[in-house]
């Protein structure tokens, strides 16, 4: 027999589903970018968009399924590079759901969508540099000017709304060309006002042709991870300091700092 039921002396039923924290939407697996180290730029790679119907029933039935949890609105693709985003992410915010998005931010954006991003709880940009040349050979068609721009217009346009800023976010991948200069990163991250980063792992795909390719930390050598690992404990430091919620995905850093004795 199957119990529906497991109760505690404090009336705590054990086999019953918490409430929901956050959902993931995944509308589409295509991008605007090619970065060099990213799925999307292998010749293998084909990106597609969640079929209109689809969008459609999210917008009737995700207010009353996910309750208070926080929708994010992206997976593998960049959402805002997809036809229709903005139609989709405004009836999920006229219906009272908050939403959350990690983007490039990384083209020109219209009135329009620069209000409904606005509109959003968490605005996270996923940016691994910002040194220009450097974000450039990494991401090809990125700018850091764009990004800056982009970020000072949803909180321009938050404030003509009379609405509070999204809170601001980054996500960052962690890597050889990078790591040296992450220091820069995070001074230009307090300056900025991010309230969170998110510190990723990268996976690597074959190296393509006439770029550079990056690798993994994992990768390198004792010695050519040594300095690298210090000038990130630093950039942590550094951000902690300042106040920012720093979170290391899957706590990959520790077997790191381990390997090359560097770990409290």
């Amino acid at each position: 027999m199957i119990k529906d039921s497991l109760m505690t002396a404090e009336g705590l039923d054990l086999l019953a589903s918490g409430p929901l924290r956050d959902v993931r939407v995944d509308l589409t697996t295509r991008c605007n970018l090619r970065c060099v180290y990213c799925a999307v730029s292998q010749p293998f790679y084909k990106g597609e968009d969640m079929e209109p119907a689809i969008l459609n029933r999210l917008v009737t039935e995700l207010p009353g399924f996910v309750g208070n949890a926080v929708v994010a609105v992206n997976g593998h693709g960049e959402t805002t590079a997809m036809a229709g985003w903005v139609d989709f992410c405004r009836g999920l915010l006229e219906a009272g759901l908050k939403l959350t998005i990690i983007t490039n931010l990384a083209r020109h954006y219209t009135a329009e969508e620069m209000e409904t991003l606005a509109r959003f709880h968490t605005v996270q940009v996923s940016i691994d540099t910002f040194k220009p040349d450097l974000l450039k050979a990494l991401r090809r068609k990125a700018s850091v000017a764009m990004i800056k721009e982009n970020i000072a217009g949803i909180r321009q346009a938050a404030g003509q709304m009379g609405l509070p800023e999204p809170v601001l976010a980054l996500s960052c991948g962690l890597y050889d060309l990078n790591t040296p200069d992450i220091g820069h990163f995070a001074e230009e991250a307090i300056g900025l006002g991010v309230k969170g980063i998110t510190f990723w792992n990268l996976v690597k795909y074959p190296d393509l042709p006439d770029v550079n390719n990056v690798s993994p930390l994992d990768a390198l050598s004792v010695e050519a991870l040594a300095p690298r690992l210090e000038s990130i404990r630093s950039a942590l430091d550094l951000l902690t300091r300042a106040g920012i919620g720093v979170l290391v995905a899957g706590d990959f850093l520790t077997p790191l700092m381990q390997r090359a004795g560097q770990h409290d």
